[in-house]
């Protein structure tokens, strides 16, 4: 019975002492503790600083939170010939003179005097296939119409696109028919939604800040090349 009752006062002491030690920690546990938070608070201080800094050097649509990010493509400007066999000498000839007046670098990149030509831009550049192809929006693709009653042509118009891909025909002498309207068009007449065309060559001017060159720059463009139209181009 004594060494029974002993060994119960052995674990009730055990059991004193160590709660004792929880509630009423010594000066030097409670220095060292206080010493352990102030360099966590210290650190944590640190992180959040950095974060603020990281998060401000974020573009606005990563930074605005529960904004997802939108992956759109490069946007192109392309301005081609409105002619199907105008020389691409001339255009040649007109990026020469841009980067003799320091609008583009060597390699097509924005000059002392890019603004002349746009706002801003990554790189002009010319585009030369050597044949006539079809100048289009890539990233969300195009819609295409009779160019009469507005009526979507899409299928016998891509049945036409077809055709003079696989032929040795222009794209103007191969029409389509137009089963709102009833009557044949020329491949090239149709209606489209951003606006497309069928060129030799196309001068691009690349990663482009909005959809309008710099005043005059068109006219001027124009007066060198002939007449032009413009094709948006999102996409790679």
């Amino acid at each position: 019975m004594s060494t029974g009752g002993g060994a119960g006062g052995t674990v009730r002491a055990i059991a004193s002492a160590t709660t004792c030690t929880h509630t009423a920690p010594s000066s030097a546990h409670r220095a060292a503790g206080a010493t352990a938070r102030g360099r966590s608070m210290r650190r944590a201080r640190s992180r959040a600083c950095w974060l603020r800094v990281a998060v401000s050097r974020l573009p606005l649509s990563k930074r605005l939170p529960g904004r997802a990010v939108r992956a759109s493509g490069r946007l192109d400007l392309v301005l081609v010939p409105a002619a199907l066999d105008a020389p691409v000498d001339a255009a040649f000839a007109w990026v020469e003179h841009l980067r003799e007046t320091a609008v583009v670098e060597a390699d097509g990149s924005p000059g002392a005097r890019s603004t002349a030509w746009a706002p801003s831009f990554a790189r002009l550049r010319l585009e030369d296939p050597g044949r006539i192809v079809l100048w289009a929006n890539r990233q969300g693709g195009f819609r295409v119409s009779c160019p009469i009653v507005g009526a979507p042509v899409r299928e016998p118009w891509e049945a036409a696109l077809t055709a003079w891909r696989t032929g040795d025909a222009r794209p103007d002498a191969v029409r389509f028919r137009c089963p709102a309207c009833g009557a044949e068009h020329a491949l090239t007449e149709v209606g489209a939604a951003p606006p497309l065309a069928f060129a030799p060559w196309g001068l691009v001017t690349a990663d482009v800040g909005g959809p309008d060159l710099a005043p005059g720059a068109l006219a001027a463009a124009e007066a060198a090349l002939g007449p032009l139209a413009a094709v948006l181009r999102r996409g790679g």
